[in-house]
């Protein structure tokens, strides 16, 4: 039996002949999940789907459902506001599919109501939240598995306090406002706003103050942001591969692109990253008990990583992970594993299925204006080679593409880049955030969309 195989197999006791709604994703994301829910002898799942995106109907589904989420940055509150109050129409589409309401809910948003329509949310993870509701458990958490972390101030979303902490915390390079959220929330750790000078703190605390009630205020130091996600199974925590993150910057709000795995850092600095994941798992394995993906956000400065996010869910890594592991769904396995599944599987075997994992890859994907066709998706062929970031016309020689799509009501940004583009910037392994942003800034001249985006780090 390979490793994937017993974890399917593993994941069959738990899902096996139970009902399932799958809810939050584009109806087209969902057919891997299906794919693996008919191997393990699930009955057809019923998808609750933010748009239809962009390919086709999945095979292996008893029926869909379409809403409407939103952008990205709020589509979990949208969620959780859909989950507490579904309309009338779903309700009624869900009774003719799962009538005695035992089906399970996979939703794939931490911190979201525990039961939807009378239906348990198995991944809600609500027995954690309390654990995390104050922002000083994170802190507390650092501080007794003698993490370093950068220096901050908690305050609240407002400018003056903003502007006090960013001059006391200003090593020179500005500073960082964060929303500070529990790591089960939707957005968890999410909203951040860079602060060059005390002026900023207006147009910072605006947009905080509406997602949250503190905010912690860091030193913004070089750096290369990154991650590190894991599982927290019965036996113990077992790690991903380390990724970078691919943050920019657009009038001062920072935001999140995705991850890539091609950036490998060096041992000294991957055994820092790996570290802190195997302590932090550690700590949430012994003191809370918890089971289930969990995923560290930081930055590594020289050697050192210093995380500033935890969350309780999959996360960038894990969508690596997965794209090298075509048998398993890494949402269902972290909702089993949430449920309180024993899953038999052991960090030894686990571990091994992470190193003969398939090639590094990256998934950058960024909210835009929707197509000028609704449904419609364009495509930019991209190179990079000695001559610096261009188009490529159709036929010749490309080593990444932009696709331009529709996600519900909204537009998506994604960049398919393969090893060749990012060994391009110098040699295997090297960072693509600043490409990213370059390649944002040649589809901002070739559609004429307006992304004011540069690279924050």
């Amino acid at each position: 039996m390979t490793g994937t195989t017993t974890i399917e197999a593993e994941l069959g006791r738990f899902y096996a002949g139970r009902r399932l709604i799958l809810i939050g994703h584009p109806l087209s994301a969902y057919a891997r999940q299906s794919g693996v829910l008919r191997r393990m002898g699930a009955p057809e799942p019923f998808v609750v789907a933010d748009g239809t995106g962009s390919g086709l109907v999945p095979e292996g589904i008893a029926g869909h459902h379409v809403v409407s989420l939103g952008r990205s940055g709020a589509r979990g509150r949208a969620l959780s506001r859909l989950l507490t109050a579904p309309p009338r129409d779903l309700r009624t589409t869900l009774d003719a599919y799962d009538r005695d309401r035992t089906a399970l809910v996979v939703a794939e948003t931490p911190g979201c109501p525990a039961e939807f329509d009378g239906r348990p949310v198995t991944d809600a993870g609500t027995r954690w939240g309390a654990a995390f509701a104050d922002h000083r458990a994170l802190d507390a958490l650092w501080s007794r598995r003698g993490i370093t972390v950068l220096p901050s101030a908690v305050v609240a979303p407002e400018p003056r306090l903003l502007e006090e902490a960013h001059l006391a915390q200003d090593l020179g390079y500005g500073t960082v406002a964060r929303a500070v959220g529990n790591p089960l929330a939707p957005e968890a750790n999410g909203p951040a706003h860079r602060l060059r000078a005390p002026r900023d703190a207006v147009a910072a605390a605006r947009r905080l103050a509406a997602v949250c009630r503190v905010v912690r205020v860091m030193p913004h130091v070089p750096g290369t942001p990154c991650g590190i996600g894991g599982f927290v199974l019965p036996e113990g925590p077992v790690l991903l591969r380390p990724h970078e993150e691919i943050v920019l910057e657009a009038r001062g709000a920072l935001l999140s692109a995705g991850c890539s795995g091609h950036w490998v850092p060096g041992d000294p600095a991957r055994r820092s990253l790996e570290d802190t994941a195997l302590a932090v798992g550690a700590e949430l394995r012994e003191r809370h008990g918890y089971r289930g993906a969990f995923q560290l956000s930081g930055l590594l400065v020289g050697d050192g990583f210093l995380p500033w996010e935890l969350g309780l869910r999959t996360g960038a890594g894990h969508a690596l992970f997965e794209g090298g592991q075509p048998n398993l769904s890494t949402a269902l396995l972290h909702a089993a594993l949430v449920a309180g599944h024993d899953l038999r599987v052991s960090t030894a075997a686990f571990a091994a299925l992470v190193d003969a994992g398939g090639s590094a890859n990256a998934v950058i994907s960024l909210d835009a204006p929707a197509p000028p066709e609704a449904g419609a998706t364009r495509t930019l062929w991209l190179a990079r080679d000695a001559d610096g970031l261009h188009t490529v016309a159709r036929g010749g020689r490309s080593n990444a593409c932009l696709l331009h799509t529709t996600v519900g009501d909204t537009g998506r940004l994604l960049l398919v880049a393969g090893p060749e583009f990012a060994a391009a910037r110098g040699q295997h392994g090297a960072r693509l955030g600043q490409s990213v942003a370059q390649v944002c800034q040649l589809a901002a001249e070739h559609w004429e969309m307006d992304l004011p985006l540069e690279t924050a780090w």
